[in-house]
């Protein structure tokens, strides 16, 4: 009697690499992390309010609320060991707040205090280096990050990123071109650790799912306009259901094509 082989399945590649997420916000970067099979090992972002809503969408993970600034690459290191067994293997991602890259800043300054925050990202990743094997890193800004006036800053970036020993692909990406209505396009720097003959990072488009913001939003009810003293309770949907007064003329005409495929960039 011939017994069939064993199949045994062969380990994913995400397989023992944690997720550490920085300026992580409620999580957005971190579930395409989780549903790509990765394991939100800890986030870190300065809003409380975030935090807690991290805490909501990753029950399992490690969600803190510090200021990375404060912290610095040391403090960091201290609470990534509490969460993942040193000399584990992890991934780095994180997109610091662009508002000092934004082309909608119109008052941006380059001495922003905000545009400092690439290098403590670096920084941070040359810091976990020396306690863990760090396989990948992942940053996301808005495009103005390249601009003449930011150049500097994009530049020892991602020169910093090869001499911490990581091939980078550079992608402008547009979130249409993965299942999000809206014309949202960001500049995102990956970082495979050398040397592994890894393949080059290309993104792979998806198309399926919602395409106009309509698809997405136009069952529900219409929200409030904004003044002084509204009850938030009161509100349909809910709390936050709400806008300002809008001033583009656009909006007088809502049905026109451009308003009803996808929804603008606030800011790129």
């Amino acid at each position: 009697m011939e017994v069939a082989p064993k199949v045994v399945k062969a380990p994913s590649p995400c397989h023992n690499i944690e997720i550490v997420s920085l300026f992580a916000g409620a999580g957005g970067l971190d579930l395409g992390f989780k549903q790509a099979g990765f394991k939100i090992g800890l986030a870190i972002d300065s809003s409380e309010a975030a935090v807690m809503t991290h805490k909501a969408n990753f029950p399992r993970a490690k969600s803190y609320a510090k200021d990375l600034l404060r912290l610095g690459p040391a403090g960091v290191l201290r609470y990534v060991s509490k969460t993942v067994a040193v000399g584990q293997r992890i991934g780095v991602i994180g997109g610091p707040p662009c508002q000092g890259f934004s082309r909608a800043n119109t008052q941006a300054q380059t001495n922003d205090p905000r545009n400092k925050l690439p290098s403590l990202y670096l920084r941070i990743v040359r810091k976990l280096q020396t306690r863990y094997t760090v396989e990948f890193v992942v940053f996301e800004n808005v495009l103005g990050i390249r601009d003449q006036r930011h150049s500097k800053v994009y530049e020892a970036l991602v020169s910093g990123l090869e001499r911490l020993g990581f091939d980078v692909t550079e992608k402008e990406l547009c979130a249409l071109d993965f299942g999000v209505p809206q014309t949202r396009r960001r500049i995102v720097l990956s970082g495979l650790r050398a040397g592994r003959n890894h393949i080059e990072v290309r993104p792979r488009k998806c198309h399926t799912g919602a395409t106009t913001v309509r698809d997405v939003i136009g069952g529900l009810k219409k929200p409030v306009f904004f003044k002084f003293g509204a009850d938030p309770s009161k509100f349909p949907v809910h709390p936050n259901h709400w806008t300002m007064q809008p001033k583009s003329t656009r909006f007088l005409e809502p049905k026109t094509a451009d308003m009803d495929v996808f929804a603008p960039d606030p800011g790129h």
